[in-house]
């Protein structure tokens, strides 16, 4: 026991082992309890009592002192102790037999095994301690125990026992919950790969060397294949594959009705040099791309109209006619979309264009009749002729043309190519059983269904005319003969804009079968680069799996099997690729954007939310709220360096710790080559040595709803990838009683270095920096950018308007996808580099012609001593941004947003661009940092003019309204030869009187908004006239701006109202979601949405049906029961909670006269003035309720009549006049006449109607004779 003390002179040796008696009774090694301290402690006193006997000293007396100083150790002064338990868990169970150890600084002072979970040590002293527990399988654990803090009862947890060596993986059946047999599995762990097969229960063995993370793929012909990674805590992995659904069995007929939604038409104009209309001639629509030609029509007064025509083609018209040169349009393709128009002048051929001479000959040089065509290479018809074998012809001497000709019993033939002026011989050789053959076509759809009507074009293989175009009959067949044998022959058909083609090589009478899909929809396809958002073009292809399905290059539209998963591959010079996996419906168009990355920019990953579309409602593209029961696809853009040897994206719902306990859930990924999921979210309760418990095997299934809680999906290569996330809201969103939720997303891209896999993440994580897991966060969802999203439980963004569009109604304006904004920026000086630093390299904002400004939180990190510094230079911007300190935001506002020094301002519906360089430094450092700010303009309509167009007219006056959506007021000029401003407020509307005639214009800032013509004719009863007719539905929320509503149009106008005041908000004022940047920028304004609403008779009581507000002052002239033409307006200051509010609008501006009046009543032009009567006159019929409409009476405006008609006419609107004033003593202010030339009186009016017996009798009586029938 001396054996250490022996080098020490004896009074130093005496002295050690006093200290370390003393120090014995303070360790705090008590596994022994009291007991075993004390016997320590009593034999190194007799050791310290046999050492002062050695060295002669005085043992008595020292001994004495010694014990009085224990005593009082013992008795005053004896360290404090406690009892201590400790639990610890195995995932979410009691852990048995789990090893814990207490230390201190390092040394084990006790050690115990847990029994049912716990472990309970005696007399602990309080102080500090470190708690470690370990169990084989499960890992080790620790926790520090501050016991001075008064807990005497701690818990750790340990991972999930994970598997090692074999597994077992149970595959079922998802459908029909019955075993998978013959599954193939492969499994990959570390470095370690392998697979096996199921067996007869579906059940496959895997033989593992280690534990960990196990990545699965699981596949089966006829099921979707499952791609997943699991922690295995249970001998028997369950895997779910989803058997593959059969391909839809759709009737025809619905086939093409839903064919029908993806064609539209195209218009052609037609005049000669001097404006006048050509009557006669052939107009033919060609595809831009194919050149196939998809239709034509006769010219009939200088127009044609071509319908079928696929809406997603570019296409070009070619024109012909006698005395014309034939038009060549090719150099003026257009998109079809909704309607294609074309204004085509033809030209006479000049004097000194030679004449061009076209002959069919047979071989002995006779001419042949036969039908004749002037083509362009390859195939587009410009001229036909039925000809006796000559034809004579002018044609353009820019072209090179060739010439081919069909003849009953001669093969087809053409000649060479030639120009004008030339001389041109066709040779035709006589059809015969050793050199011809037919060839009969059968065109039928992908079930066999034969389709009539189908067109049917044939070729040489050079794509050269062989045929016109010919159209299957009602079995689906087309027959072609005589054709040459041994000639290869390319056979299109189109049906609907769908097409297919097939080569023949003719030996003999042959049949070809044509199978057109019609489960189908488009893709419209477009390239951005991702830096700048600016278009480019790139090679577009469509995969179905590795089969190339079509291709071409952006922007186009294709048309793609509906369905199916497709990969869309887009590739650009000096860009890295893209692709994305999507599938369309039938009959539906779908966009994708390729956001294409430099290569030379591509130093780092990056993510971007592109868009939240309403799966029901594809024009809900930015959806703010998430309705309950609906789906929503979101879209996510990320992509990584060129370096890359694959990039991911984790993808999170909800801020919940369960899907179970959240209001949404993910319901559908694409395919990826590494796929991770789970159904919770545990970052807090990873266990005490960091490792997440997410990825454990019963984690990896669905919820009771189907639903997961994250993704996180791994591809190969370096593409960027834009990808669609199914985010679906439960039934009973209301009862989880939240209102808000987040979507949360990163991404990270793999490269190698230094042989060692780095993952480069976007956000950055602080905890696994450039690993995938690391000790401390081990198979965890990283850090993630979030945005926010309400809750709505009203469903009131995503009503279905089930109405039937109006002539008149004016379409939704198309809404700009927000830019990639930044959310948030920071800014710190580095002092280890002297340098300053951002976490971003720009800050991109966005403005619009609604709310033209922005706000953006940015961190300026100052720290004491050496203070940021910053300014706005370089550009004439400057003056439009600025800093606010305080709120720690950057923010923009244009020149209409109260910042008159701003030199970017609203133009009409848009907005001027602005960038600026923001440059930091500081005293402490001589560098400088300079960080770009650009807002980036978005396009909405912010200014409406209606109603779409004017109804002729005697010269009476006509109302047009002006809405400004723009949050802020605005000076507006109309215009008819002399120019007047118009002053409109914020979010609010106008009306304007104008009597005509010509056209009246409305622009801001140079930017033409609406323009209307108002045609004038001869008066026979005064200038009095109508103001609109009236509409019985509406599919918009303008609608009402353009017509008359009855009840059930208001209420569909009003909703569609309730809808866009939403949208727009949420897509501008609220863009940035959290109520931003409104809420920080307007100063607790309210954001206004307005429109206008015309209501017919008993408008009180409509507004009240639609649930609409009624006015809350009603001028006294204002008749209850009468129509009222109303401003609608809707508020918000946060987008969550919206009032509505309405008021009668009053006439404010009258272009030609001083009058003014409020718009209640039934109201009709008078003159230049608008006038009320409060009851109902033949110029405001249109204004009656449903039940009291009068007759609809066709008025008269002359202007061109047989002699003597006006005056008979007139004789007869006096008998008119007479016999209405007998039943209505109002009918003094009536005017208008029933007589015009084309509708004799009475040819309108309803006689069921009693009240109106006496002059309907009296015109019908004279009606022919009166007006000269």
């Amino acid at each position: 026991m001396l054996a250490r003390h022996e080098k020490l002179n004896p009074l130093r040796k005496t002295t050690f082992l006093f200290l370390e008696l003393i120090d014995l009774y303070s360790m705090e090694e008590y596994s022994e309890g009291e007991e075993g301290l004390f016997e320590k402690i009593k034999n190194r006193f007799l050791d310290f009592i046999e050492l002062l006997k050695e060295h002669k000293m005085p043992v008595a007396a020292l001994a004495a002192v010694i014990t009085i100083l224990l005593i009082a150790l013992l008795v005053f002064g004896k360290p404090a102790t406690a009892d201590v338990r400790v639990n610890v868990m195995l995932g979410t169970s009691p852990a048995e037999g789990a090893v814990v150890e207490l230390l201190d600084s390092g040394l084990k002072i006790a050690s115990a095994k847990t029994v049912g979970g716990s472990v309970s040590f005696k007399s602990v002293p309080v102080t500090l301690l470190l708690a470690k527990a370990s169990k084989k399988g499960a890992g080790s654990a620790s926790k520090e125990l501050d016991l001075t803090k008064g807990a005497r009862e701690f818990s750790l947890t340990l991972r999930q026992e994970i598997i090692e060596g074999s597994v077992n993986v149970f595959v079922i059946d998802s459908a029909a919950n019955a075993p998978v047999e013959g599954a193939r599995v492969e499994y990959a762990l570390e470095q370690e790969t392998g697979e096996a097969t199921t067996d007869s229960n579906g059940t496959a063995t895997l033989t593992l060397t280690g534990s960990g993370l196990i990545r699965l793929r699981v596949s089966k012909t006829g099921f979707d294949t499952n791609v997943l990674s699991v922690l295995a805590s249970k001998e028997t992995i369950i895997v779910k594959l989803d058997p593959q659904e059969p391909e839809p069995s759709i009737p025809l007929e619905e086939k093409i009705d839903f064919q029908n939604d993806l064609t539209s038409y195209v218009s052609t104009s037609v005049s000669d040099d001097d404006g006048n209309p050509v009557s006669e001639g052939t107009v033919r629509v060609y595809d831009f791309d194919s050149l196939l030609l998809l239709g034509q029509a006769n010219l009939a007064e200088g127009s044609a109209v071509v319908e079928n025509i696929p809406s997603d083609a570019n296409v070009f018209v070619n024109v012909e006619s006698l005395e014309f040169l034939p038009y060549y349009g090719v150099d003026d393709p257009k998109p079809v979309d909704s309607g294609a128009f074309f204004a085509v002048t033809l030209s006479r051929a000049a004097l000194d264009v030679a004449e061009t001479h076209i002959r069919t000959v047979d071989e002995e040089n006779n001419l042949v009749a036969s039908k004749m065509f002037l083509l362009v290479p390859p195939a587009s018809i410009l001229s036909e002729k039925d000809s006796v074998g000559e034809w004579t012809l002018k044609i353009s001497p820019d072209l090179e043309y060739y010439a081919a000709a069909n003849a009953e019993g001669f093969l087809p033939a053409r000649s060479d190519s030639f120009t004008s002026g030339d001389d041109v011989t066709i040779s035709m050789t006589k059809a015969t059983a050793e050199n011809s053959a037919s060839l009969k076509v059968i065109v039928s759809d992908e079930d066999g269904n034969a389709l009539p009507g189908a067109s049917v074009s044939i070729a040489t293989r050079d794509g050269l005319f062989v045929y016109p175009q010919a159209f299957t009959d009602e079995n689906g067949e087309a027959t072609f003969s005589p054709l040459a044998l041994g000639e290869e022959y390319e056979v299109t058909t189109d049906y609907l804009g769908n097409t297919a083609t097939a080569s023949v090589l003719l030996q003999q009478d042959s049949t070809v079968r044509l199978a057109v899909e019609l489960i189908v929809g488009v893709l419209k396809a477009d390239a951005f680069d991702t830096a700048t958002l600016e278009q480019i073009e790139a090679n577009a292809s469509i995969f179905e799996g590795k089969v190339l399905k079509a291709k071409c290059v952006t922007p186009c539209a294709l048309r793609v099997r509906a369905g199916r998963e497709l990969t869309f591959k887009a590739n650009a010079a000096s860009y890295l690729n893209f692709e994305s996996v999507f599938t369309v419906e039938i009959g539906e168009s779908v966009l994708v954007n390729a956001s294409l990355t430099k290569i030379k920019d591509a130093t780092k990953p990056w993510v971007s939310l592109d868009s939240v579309e309403n799966a029901k409602n594809a024009s809900e593209t930015n959806a703010s709220a998430f309705a309950e029961g609906n789906e929503y696809k979101i879209k996510l853009s990320f992509g990584g360096p060129n370096e890359s040897n694959a990039i991911g994206v984790f993808f999170r719902a909800g801020d919940l710790e369960n899907v179970d306990l959240e209001p949404i859930g993910v319901t559908q990924i694409p395919t990826a080559n590494l796929v991770y999921r789970s159904t919770v979210f545990l970052p807090d309760d990873a266990n005490d040595a960091g490792e997440c418990v997410d990825l454990l095997d019963d984690n990896t299934l669905p919820s009771a709803d189907g639903l997961y809680k994250w993704f996180g999906l791994e591809f190969s290569g370096n593409a960027n990838r834009q990808i669609e996330f199914l985010v679906k809201t439960k039934q009973n969103a209301w009862s989880f009683n939240v209102s808000k939720t987040s979507l949360h997303y990163s991404a990270y891209a793999v490269v190698e270095s230094a042989g060692k896999k780095v993952y480069l993440r976007s956000p950055e994580d602080p905890v696994l920096g450039t690993d995938f897991s690391s000790p401390a966060k081990q198979w965890c969802h990283p850090t993630a950018f979030a945005r926010e999203f309400g809750i709505s439980f009203n469903v009131s963004y995503n009503e279905t308007l089930n109405a039937t569009p109006t002539p008149n109604a004016t379409a939704l304006p198309s809404i700009t996808p927000p830019v990639n904004l930044t959310e948030s920026a920071s800014i710190w000086i580095d002092h280890a580099t002297g340098e300053v630093k951002s976490n971003v390299e720009e800050i991109v904002m966005q403005a619009d012609s609604i709310f033209p400004a922005d706000a953006i939180p940015v961190d300026l990190q100052q720290q004491q001593g050496c203070t940021l510094l910053y300014q706005f230079t370089g550009s004439d911007f400057v003056n439009c941004f600025g800093y606010d300190e305080a709120n720690k935001k950057l923010w923009f506002k244009s020149r209409d947003f109260n910042n008159p020094s701003c030199a970017a301002k609203v133009k009409g519906n848009s907005i001027d661009s602005a960038e600026v360089t923001l440059t930091f430094t500081a005293a402490c450092t001589q560098k400088t940092f300079e960080l770009p700010v650009r807002v980036e303009p978005a396009s909405f309509e912010s200014i409406y003019g209606a109603p779409d167009s004017l109804s002729a007219g005697p010269g009476s006056a006509k109302l047009v309204y002006a809405i400004n959506e723009l949050q802020a007021p605005r000076t507006l000029e109309v215009k008819n030869g002399v120019a007047r401003s118009v002053n409109v407020a914020s979010g609010s509307v106008t009306s304007i009187a104008w009597s005509g005639p010509g056209t009246l214009s409305l622009t801001h800032e140079g930017e033409s908004i609406k323009q209307w013509t108002y045609t004038q004719n001869s008066p026979v009863f005064g200038a009095r006239g109508d103001l609109g007719s009236r509409t019985k539905s509406c599919s918009d929320f303008l609608c009402c701006a353009s017509a008359w509503c009855n009840p059930t149009a208001f209420q569909q106008a009003y909703t569609a109202f309730k809808v866009k005041a939403g949208e727009i908000a949420s897509a501008t004022a609220f863009r940035r979601g959290e109520g931003e940047p409104w809420a920080y920028l307007a100063g607790g304004k309210n954001f206004e949405f307005a429109s206008i609403a015309q209501v017919v008779e008993n408008a009180k009581e409509i507004l009240t049906q639609a649930d609409a507000p009624q006015p809350s002052v009603v001028p006294e002239e204002c008749k209850p029961g009468n129509p009222a033409i109303y401003e609608l307006r809707a508020s918000t200051s946060d987008l969550k909670s919206w009032s509505y509010s309405t008021k009668v609008l009053r006439l404010e501006h009258n272009l030609q006269s001083t009058q003014n009046t409020s718009l209640c009543n039934f109201l009709q032009g008078d003159g230049k003035n608008v006038t009320q009567t409060n009851t109902p006159s033949l110029a405001s019929n249109e204004q009656s309720s449903d039940d009291n409409s009068m007759p609809k009476v066709i008025p008269s405006f002359f202007v061109s009549m047989p002699p003597g008609f006006k005056t008979r006419c007139e004789s007869a609107g006096t008998k008119f006049i007479a016999a209405q004033r007998e039943v209505d003593v109002q009918f003094d202010a009536v005017t208008a006449s029933t007589c015009t030339f084309k509708y004799p009186p009475c040819a309108e009016i309803n006689a069921d109607y009693t009240a109106y017996q006496t002059y309907t009798t009296c015109l019908e009586a004279g009606s022919s004779a009166t007006c000269g029938g």
